[in-house]
């Protein structure tokens, strides 16, 4: 069928509209609207933190309607969000098994406004920001991060099943202080994973009178030796079957030792 010319000129009017639309607002700098419900859908583009980093964004206030800044963490931990610039409302997403992904916080930020801070799983997290009415410039977001086992004043070794420092059979044998205070009785933790079954000695060095207890996967107390520091070091030698193992080592404040796992 041959279309009549005010036929064509009705369908070609609004697709150079359209294009018209597009080029004003890439000129205009707007960008393409999302938002964390969106971006959270995705597997790239977000920046990881781990203990003590942090990152930023700058963007004017029209171009964070659609900006969203996307972070990814490996461990749980108190994510801090804060802002400089005109007061904003800051929403904090996180990644969830299912839509739509849980909203976990939200505060107005900006500068002289408090900071939006929540604790976080391991996983992928989305902060959206909203500039509130009047808002001008630039404004700058910024995100830190604190893995769960560096809250407050950490010492050598972490002191919970969660927190335990890795070691291998056969490995470099790893050191340690006892470090208590008058209201803290420290602990180090280390973990060890067996890929077989296998009779390993775990042992301490030095003397710094220290003691050391096994448990297995689940927590469980397996056996434990010197835990009344009568004796420099203690030894523990014991058959395993495959799988994960806790190693506890305590003594008085300020001991030091040595810790190596070895298998004849």
């Amino acid at each position: 069928m041959i279309l009549s010319n005010a036929s064509v000129r009705k369908a070609f009017v609004p697709v150079v509209f359209a294009g018209f639309q597009m080029l004003l607002a890439t000129a205009s700098g707007v960008h393409a609207q999302t938002d964390c419900q969106t971006e959270l859908g995705t597997s790239s583009g977000f920046t990881n933190l781990g203990n003590g980093d942090s990152t930023s964004q700058t963007a004017g206030v029209v171009e964070w309607d659609g900006e969203v800044l996307k972070l990814g963490t490996n461990t749980s931990g108190v994510l801090t969000v804060n802002a400089s610039g005109s007061r904003s409302g800051g929403s904090l997403y996180t990644q969830g098994s299912s839509t739509p992904h849980p909203l976990v916080n939200r505060a107005n930020i900006g500068t002289n406004q408090r900071d939006l801070t929540v604790v976080v799983p391991a996983g992928h997290h989305c902060i959206e920001l909203h500039p509130g009415p009047g808002a001008s410039g630039d404004i700058t977001l910024t995100a830190s991060f604190v893995d769960s086992c560096h809250l407050g004043t950490p010492d050598d070794h972490g002191d919970s099943f969660l927190c335990a420092t890795p070691i291998t059979v056969g490995g470099s044998s790893a050191s340690g202080e006892i470090t208590s205070t008058s209201s803290v009785d420290d602990v180090d933790m280390f973990v060890l994973t067996l890929t077989s079954s296998a009779t390993v000695t775990i042992a301490s060095s030095g003397g710094g009178y220290v003691g050391g207890s096994l448990y297995d996967g689940s927590g469980s107390l397996i056996t434990s030796n010197n835990t009344g520091w009568s004796s420099a070091n203690f030894s523990i030698s014991q058959s395993l079957s495959a799988g994960t193992y806790y190693v506890e080592v305590t003594g008085p404040n300020s001991a030091t030792y040595g810790l190596s796992v070895t298998s004849p």
